[in-house]
């Protein structure tokens, strides 16, 4: 009784070029699996790890596999999401990730991973300003992204200069369900998010 359920880690280490790199660490102890993901890159987008399963946390660890990609330009990986439809991982890039068109400054992106590492598929989305994925949250019926834009997502005007915040549901096989987009006219941004029976938050 009382035992730990999961715990979450963050470590920040090293420079990367011009910008720092950090690391954002998840463990399940529940499942005995660590996700990992850089939270900050220059040139390369994400580097996924899955490590294999331990019987106890001391115990030695095998990785299974290792994902990396981006852009010529700038990529940074944000969030990280792990369900048992695959893994999720999101952020931004300054260019155009493979198969993917660039519409502006940063553009979002949201990557899905089978279990064995394969990608199932990418989306890339953008204004002409800054567009980034800063959380992401995933339930059985979609995925769920959150973060800023200087824009508008759907189309209606160009890029406004002040960053507000958005909302946009995915279902599983990436299609588009649902955007929402708010703020107040200054800067608004959604850094952390959670779905559950009620709606997402």
């Amino acid at each position: 009784m009382g035992r730990s359920a999961w715990r979450a880690t963050w470590t920040s280490c090293c420079s990367a070029g011009k910008h720092g790199s950090s690391r954002r660490k998840v463990r399940s102890e529940g499942h005995a699996e660590e996700y990992e993901a850089p939270v900050m890159m220059r040139s390369v987008a994400a580097v996924a790890l899955i490590i294999a399963a331990a019987p106890a946390i001391g115990a030695a660890q095998d990785v299974l596999w290792t994902r990396q990609f981006g852009s010529a330009a700038q990529d940074r990986a944000f969030a990280i999401a792990v369900h048992a439809s695959g893994l999720y991982v999101a952020g931004a890039t300054q260019g155009a990730l493979p198969g993917q068109r660039n519409a502006g400054a940063f553009d979002a992106f949201l990557r899905k991973y089978d279990r064995n590492g394969a990608e199932v598929w990418t989306r890339q989305f953008g204004t002409p300003g800054i567009d980034e994925i800063l959380a992401i949250a995933v339930d059985e019926a979609g995925i769920y992204v959150a973060g800023d834009t200087q824009g508008d997502l759907r189309g209606r005007s160009s890029a406004t200069g002040e960053a507000h915040a958005f909302v946009r549901k995915y279902d599983f096989n990436g299609a588009e369900v649902w955007t929402r987009e708010f703020g107040s006219g200054r800067r608004e941004e959604v850094l952390a998010m959670a779905v559950g029976s009620a709606g997402v938050f």
